[in-house]
């Protein structure tokens, strides 16, 4: 195999990949740098063990440039001066404009912090006391954007300000303390979602479940489990897979001579119920490869990785088969990986009970994220369809990519019961043109 040219080496530390967030980038990372051609050059030493020691070992490989996220920088200050040192040129990510970086890449953290606040503080009726748990370190442009928006609103008061590590505990044990000093407090601004998620538990547990509004950032898994539980009223989606493969983009660019963008900054979107299911697709998608990049972390982390593995299958669980509700007419299931026998079963039980909650009257299969169709698959989605039809709904398949549309009319199974379009946005559309035209026809009856 012929060696990678050295414009092609690119450096980077993955560091807390135990959190979602810090996964999600490395995952983009993963795949552009595979997609480019592109050789990543990772530490062997563990970097949770010990980072200047991995820092070290890349620098030792002399990669034509370096990715280094701001989780790495506000646990090593001083790793760009020692990239500087060794003349390695450096992308930061998630970090704001620097002399020392070739180009950042971030997300418009001020942009997001703005619209959860203005959402908040529009939920309480522009009044109210409202509590604010920040994130420690590296996060400054939240804090200061929620404290902008707060001098915007003359009727909504702060009563309570606490910093956690990040954590859902932290997130908890803030919310308690807040609730300690002004039971007053009516609305949480969360710096994460696992704090947001933390004072959730808090609330519930303090007996304020549904009095007390909050909201959160980084549509990670949790969040929008919370949100589709009714819990969570906003999240802000960063889009952290494509920070991810735009800071190898532009690790590229430099590698090779040329003069990126020195500040590049992605939009982000506030999520809520309304727009949960883009986000919870994104999510949904990626969750599979969240959990490789937690797998195959080095050997000292075993112990981490098994906490989070089991709190990953949970939450795969609950996304792996979600019924997303539309309203409650339609809802959208999304299918990723494999099926088998097991999962089918699952997949069966969870759409006949959100039929039966909701009185849906379709349901959405969405099948992009199954590479594989065999017999065993189109015979699950056959008697799937049948048990919806029994129950008085419609069952539409939709993201039926040509190659699994070649292989199904292959198999010769009779899918003529079942509606179908190619994408979900078509198949979304031809249930909610069905309902107004039969909507339109009943009170022309009358």
């Amino acid at each position: 195999m012929p060696a990678t040219p050295a414009a092609l080496r690119i450096g980077c530390i993955h560091y807390q990949v135990s959190f979602p967030y810090w996964a999600s980038v490395a995952q983009g990372i993963n795949a552009r740098a595979a997609e480019r051609g592109a050789r990543l050059i990772l530490p062997t030493i563990d970097p949770e063990e010990d980072l200047p020691g991995a820092l070290s070992e890349v620098v030792g490989q002399r990669p034509a440039a370096v990715i280094l996220t701001n989780i790495v920088l506000g646990y090593y200050p001083e790793a760009p001066r020692r990239l500087r040192e060794a003349g390695i040129p450096i992308v930061g990510v998630e970090v704001g404009p620097d002399a020392n970086f070739a180009a950042v890449v971030r997300a418009d953290e001020r942009q997001g912090a703005d619209l959860a606040a203005e959402r908040l503080f529009a939920l309480l009726g522009g009044r109210g006391k409202v509590a604010h748990i920040r994130g420690v370190t590296n996060a400054p442009h939240r804090g200061s954007a929620f404290a902008a928006a707060l001098a915007r609103h003359p009727g909504v008061a702060l009563a309570y300000e606490g910093d956690g590590m990040w954590t859902q505990e932290d997130g908890a044990q803030i919310m308690r303390a807040a609730l300690a000093a002004d039971p007053a407090i009516r609305g949480v601004f969360a710096h994460n979602d696992l704090m947001a998620v933390g004072a959730l538990d808090a609330i519930a547990e303090l007996g304020h479940a549904g009095e007390i509004t909050v909201v959160g950032f980084d549509a990670d898994p949790e969040g929008l489990i919370a949100i589709r539980e009714g819990r969570l009223a906003a999240t802000v989606y960063r889009a952290l897979y494509g920070i991810g493969r735009a800071a190898v983009d532009a690790a590229l660019s430099v590698a090779e001579g040329a003069t990126p963008e020195a500040d590049i900054v992605v939009p982000v979107k506030l999520i809520t119920p309304d727009n949960l299911v883009e986000a919870t697709l994104d999510t949904v998608y990626l969750l599979p490869g969240l959990l490789r990049e937690l797998v195959q972390a080095n050997h000292t982390q075993r112990q981490t990785q098994q906490e989070t593995i089991a709190a990953q299958r949970l939450l795969i669980r609950e996304l792996s088969t979600p019924i997303i509700p539309i309203s409650d007419d339609i809802l959208i299931m999304p299918l990723i990986g494999a099926i088998d026998s097991r999962r089918a079963m699952q997949v069966m039980e969870s759409i006949l009970q959100a039929i039966v909650e909701h009185g849906a009257q379709f349901m959405i299969i969405d099948i992009t994220g199954i590479a594989v169709v065999d017999t065993a698959v189109a015979h699950h989605l056959i008697q799937t369809a049948r048990a919806i039809q029994l129950l008085g709904a419609q069952i539409i398949l939709v993201g039926i990519s040509p190659e699994v549309a070649q292989t199904m009319v292959g198999l010769g199974i009779d899918f003529s019961s079942l509606i179908t379009h190619a994408t979900l946005q078509t198949g979304l559309a031809f249930a909610q043109n069905f309902l107004a035209r039969r909507a339109a026809r009943a009170a022309a009856k009358h």
